[in-house]
């Protein structure tokens, strides 16, 4: 072969290699190349939110994974949710600051690496529910910020989920990087008791929610709701789906703060004029719903919650008597449910009616004439939203 021929040979050879290495690496980076991920394709993504549910993601190297490249990963106040995704072992995550919001739910996760959230600096909620996470997986490596030669630095975590996770316990020191924690909802885990460590856990300076439905305890220590008292910053407490047969000894500790109160599915029998003692200057919700063995909601049992706008009390199927003046007094009630309970009548003056903005009553045996549910209806003709039936026709006035 002559010089030329060869020369031009070898030449179109380098440029078809050149061309090809160019799509190749073009290709990698739209794909998220540079060992970002190339699992993009298949997330929804824009509008602030990277969705990648159900992709398996659980990868190579023990369980690692990468972030996908995507155009609005990069984004600032980016929610990234990561469900059903089989990341059954997190390791540390990139660098990623715009992430404000990050979902794991339902992976199956049992392991959790130091430091994985430590580069993930804007975060700010983190939902870790639906996983099989212990105690040792919520420790204070674990939710720590970014190393320093000092100390780490703290997260700006504010919202954390743990809830229907195998956690019997928790660090006493789980949270000691995570100053800004206003809600920690430990829901549906196995507590049982809540012991010396998880009382010194929960003990975080700023929190305004605890989540503990379903947590199968039979009593809430008084020191917890002490601790909680002398913070003066809770809001919201869930004790709903446990196994309190009274309203826990000292919870008017908290009068002061709390907004609302959930106490549904419950064992509680009744509610009496001693039951929910103190001021409550704020609390605007009551849930008492689902509660098998409730039978009697006292003449005074509400008679303190003033400023109370909304009131749960619906599916007790024991619930039979609500005394007329119960609700005496509640000039703010707004929203009330007492359908589906086994209520028979309600006096005449139990409710602001004129001020209701919605009333259920429906799915209880009124013992009534026709004539009298007209009238109970008519006192909430706009708020009502199921008419209700009656389940005798034997008159007994209301």
């Amino acid at each position: 072969m002559d010089r030329p021929r060869a020369t031009l040979l070898l030449q179109g050879a380098v440029l078809l290699c050149l061309v090809t290495h160019a799509v190749l690496q073009d290709g990698e980076q739209q794909e998220g190349g540079d060992g970002s991920s190339s699992v993009c394709g298949g997330c929804s993504c824009g509008g602030g939110l990277l969705d990648c549910s159900g992709l398996p993601l659980e990868g190579g190297g023990g369980g690692s994974w990468f972030w996908p490249r995507c155009e609005c990963a990069a984004a600032s106040n980016l929610t990234a949710v990561f469900r059903a995704c089989g990341i059954k072992v997190l390791f540390p995550l990139p660098e990623q600051r715009g992430v404000s919001s990050l979902s794991l739910r339902h992976n199956r996760m049992a392991d959790i690496h130091d430091g994985a959230f430590a580069k993930l600096t804007g975060l700010v909620e983190l939902d870790l529910s639906h996983n099989l996470l212990q105690v040792e997986d919520v420790r204070p490596t674990v939710l720590r910020g970014a190393y320093s030669p000092v100390r780490y630095e703290p997260m700006a975590l504010q919202l954390l989920d743990l809830s229907y996770n195998q956690l019997h316990s928790l660090d006493p020191q789980a949270f000691e990087h995570c100053p800004r924690l206003t809600v920690l909802r430990l829901d549906y885990n196995p507590l049982k008791v809540i012991d010396g460590p998880t009382l010194r856990a929960v003990g975080t300076p700023h929190l305004q929610e605890l989540g503990l439905a379903g947590a199968q305890l039979s009593a809430v220590p008084r020191r917890l709701l002490e601790q909680l008292a002398s913070r003066r910053s809770l809001r919201a407490l869930r004790l709903s789906d446990n196994n309190l047969t009274a309203v826990p000894d000292g919870l008017q500790l908290l009068d002061a703060t709390l907004e609302e109160l959930n106490l549904s599915a419950t064992q509680l029998e009744q509610l009496d004029d001693d039951s929910l003692l103190g001021e409550w200057p704020r609390l605007r919700s009551l849930a008492l719903s689902a509660m098998p063995r409730l039978r009697r909601l006292g003449p005074r049992a509400l008679s303190s919650l003033t400023q109370l706008e909304q009131f749960l009390c619906a599916f007790n199927g024991q619930l039979h008597e609500v005394h007329p003046l119960t609700t005496a007094g509640l000039e703010n009630l707004r929203w009330v449910r007492l359908d589906n309970n086994a209520l028979e009548r309600l006096g005449a003056d139990s409710l602001p009616w004129s001020s209701l903005a919605e009333l259920r009553l429906e799915g209880n045996p009124w013992r009534c004439d026709c004539s009298a549910l007209s009238w109970l209806s008519q006192q909430a003709a706009d708020a009502i939203t199921d008419q209700p039936r009656c389940g005798t026709l034997s008159w007994r006035a209301l």
